[in-house]
Parts: structure tokens; C-alpha cells; sequence
């Protein structure tokens, strides 16, 4: 199995389902070279292939400028990983200058060894901010002022900004947005998608036509990058057994310890108190072993968690917003409680997720969050 084809790292020779997608952003970059200051925004849902989008153009429009003998290149940043204007330059600078240190610089600093290192090298380049909707707002304002100021003087420049999110209203006076939306596959496109990267990842015979049809009606209907990550898991677990062929046991095994990715999308964008309410869910769930937890319970759990960490707990009537948003995010379902219940309450549950999976993925946040530290003994 080559791993490699599996991650969100491969570009494939071609983007199937996406080439009118390729050509308008190819185009947007283009425009750059008449001096227009331009924000394209990729927006869609978890997994369908943005960040795979903008590399691919990313990679031709500085193919295309090198064999015009011009200097040109990209820097993709994780707004996940990098979330202050500091961390942002960083990134930039060490795209610049791999082995320049940036640890302790004042940000002001950073930027001016930004902008001397691309005039020095002649070089003009594009910033892909991934997971954009984890940055916030006055950050994201504040490093666009740099460029859009002539803070930092390089032209041209173009800046990509890739978000589960529509609404981008960051300097529309000075920089001219476009949105582009990678809309959701079909279920024949992802059937076709998958059997591509199956061919190309495994050897032929290894992997059953009825695995690859599972694989394809797991997870949410769109969404590749969870297909692609549990056949990677499903293709270790066959090779540590030294099977001879991928099967549905396999796929099952895999699956249980998978979070779909639009949950570990949303997570870091989480305030603080939705975060330990999500958490204050899933363990409510836990104990409740029935799959759901009513609204009290969680309140509950959620006003304990709260002491633990020395936080002061919303009231009722933010707790219920804090719900609201998890629901719109779809990373829980509530519904009103029916026979068998005594009353009538709100039943809370998560959308599809492994429970196990996701509390450790909501526990990895707040503990990077340093959140925890009182919390840790509790966290089982």
C-alpha cells in the first residue's frame, strides 16, 4: 500500500470532478499579474477537496511563471497551527529562509525580514490560508493590513483563503474578493474518486469491489478525505495481519476509531465554554450508555467540569446557545423526548461519531488549549 495516495498531502495527475474549479482559480491567480490585489476564497464542506484544489493551481501557476522566467512560489499555512499574526509570518519566513529562527521576534521584526528576503530573491508568491475559519477576525484583518499598506512591498502577490465558510468580508475595498465553491460530490463522482486512488494506492486484486463500494457509503456522502483516511487505516490493519487482501472486517475495525472530518474541523474553532459543553455531552453519553444524554444531565456534567477547571459555568440560557451552534455545526443531533421518558426534555446525541474517538479528539483540544491540567485525572 502506498500511503502517499491516501493523505491530503497527494496531488493526484489529474482532479477529477474539479477541473472548471482549477481553471477559474488558475485564472484568479493570473489576474495578479496586472497588479490587482486579489483574495480568491475556496468555500465548501468538510473533505471535498479544497486544500488538493489550491495546491494543484498553486503548483501549475508557478510552473507556468518560472517558464516565463519569473520567480514565483507559494506558501501554504494551517490557520489551525498558526492562529496570530506572528505565528503567520513565521511560516512565511521560513518558506523565505528555512533555517532563519523566529522564536521570541517581535512580529514587526518578522515582517521586515519578509519583505528584504522576496525583494532580494526577486520573488513574488501566493499565500494559501487553509482552514481559515480558525483564525479570527482581527487577525486575519490585521495581516492582510501588512500586504494591502506596503508593509510588505513584493508585487505581485495573491492570497488564497480556504473555508468551510461563505461570508469573507475582510478589506473588500482593497483587496477584490471571488468566491469560488467547491460544491459537494455526487455519490457516482465519489464512487469514481475513490476507485481511482484504490488503483494507484494498492496493488491489483488486494482490494475487493465490495470494500470499495462500503468505503464509498461511509461517512458523510461528500466527504473523501474520511473515505481515503479509513481505507489508510484499513490498508494497516490488513498489513499488520499480513492479510492478503483488504476486507469488509477490516474496514469495520478501522472504522471504529474514526471522527469524521468535519468534527475535527470545527473543533479548534470551538470557544472555550462550546468546547467543554461538547465535552460535557459525550461523557454524559458515556455514562448514560443508552447513546444520548438529556439536556440536565449534560448541564450537569458540564457545571462539574467547569469547577474542576476553576471556570465559572454559563447559565442555562448561554449553555442552550452553546447547543444551538454545536447542532448547526452538525456535530450533534437534539430532538425532543417521547414515550418511555418521563416529561418532556431535549435528548442529545452525536451525529454518526465514534463516542471513544471523539472524546479523544475533544480532549486533545483542550488539553493544547492548556485547559486541562486539573482535568487530566478526570478525563477517562
Amino acid at each position: 500500500m502506498d500511503e502517499l495516495v491516501l493523505s491530503g498531502d497527494y496531488l493526484p495527475p489529474r482532479l477529477l470532478y474539479r477541473e472548471n474549479e482549477l481553471t477559474r482559480l488558475l485564472d484568479s491567480l493570473s489576474e495578479s499579474l496586472s497588479g490587482e490585489k486579489k483574495l480568491v476564497a475556496l468555500f465548501g464542506l468538510s473533505g471535498v477537496g479544497k486544500s488538493t484544489l489550491a495546491k494543484a493551481a498553486c503548483r501549475l501557476f508557478s510552473i507556468g511563471l518560472r517558464r516565463n522566467r519569473l520567480n514565483n512560489g507559494f506558501v501554504h499555512i494551517s490557520c489551525y497551527s498558526a492562529r496570530t499574526v506572528n505565528a503567520l509570518f513565521s511560516q512565511i519566513l521560513k518558506f523565505l529562509s528555512p533555517y532563519s529562527t523566529t522564536k521570541g521576534l517581535p512580529t514587526e521584526q518578522i515582517v521586515k525580514s519578509v519583505d528584504s528576503k522576496a525583494i532580494e530573491q526577486n520573488l513574488s508568491f501566493t499565500v494559501v490560508l487553509d482552514d481559515f475559519h480558525a483564525l479570527k477576525s482581527d487577525v486575519a484583518s490585521d495581516f492582510f493590513a501588512h500586504f494591502t499598506t506596503g508593509k510588505v512591498r513584493l508585487r505581485p502577490f495573491n492570497f488564497v483563503v480556504i473555508s468551510h465558510e461563505k461570508n469573507i468580508t475582510l478589506h473588500k475595498k482593497r483587496l477584490k474578493l471571488e468566491l469560488i465553491e467547491c460544491a459537494p460530490y455526487t455519490a457516482e463522482q465519489v464512487a469514481q474518486i475513490i476507485a481511482d486512488r484504490v488503483e494507484r494506492a494498492f496493488n491489483k486484486g488486494v482490494v475487493p469491489q465490495e470494500v470499495v463500494e462500503r468505503v464509498t457509503k461511509l461517512g458523510k456522502e461528500g466527504d473523501i478525505r474520511f473515505k481515503l483516511e479509513l481505507l489508510r487505516r484499513a490498508g494497516r490493519i490488513a498489513e499488520q495481519k499480513k492479510a492478503d487482501s483488504l476486507t469488509l472486517e477490516h474496514i469495520e475495525e478501522a472504522l471504529a476509531n474514526m471522527v469524521d472530518s468535519h468534527i475535527l474541523e470545527h473543533l479548534p474553532t470551538l470557544e472555550e465554554h462550546e468546547l467543554l459543553l461538547l465535552y460535557s455531552i459525550c461523557r454524559s453519553i458515556r455514562s448514560s450508555k443508552q447513546g444520548f444524554a438529556i439536556i440536565g444531565e449534560v448541564e450537569r456534567e458540564y457545571a462539574e467540569v467547569c469547577s474542576r477547571l476553576s471556570i465559572q459555568p454559563r447559565k442555562h440560557t448561554q449553555v442552550w446557545e452553546y447547543l444551538q451552534k454545536l447542532k448547526k455545526l452538525e456535530i450533534v443531533l437534539t430532538r425532543i423526548s417521547g414515550k418511555g421518558q418521563r416529561g418532556k426534555t431535549t435528548v442529545i446525541s452525536l451525529n454518526g461519531a465514534s463516542l471513544d474517538s471523539t472524546i479523544t479528539e475533544v480532549i486533545k483540544e483542550i488539553r493544547r488549549r492548556g485547559l486541562s491540567r486539573s482535568e487530566r485525572s478526570n478525563t477517562s
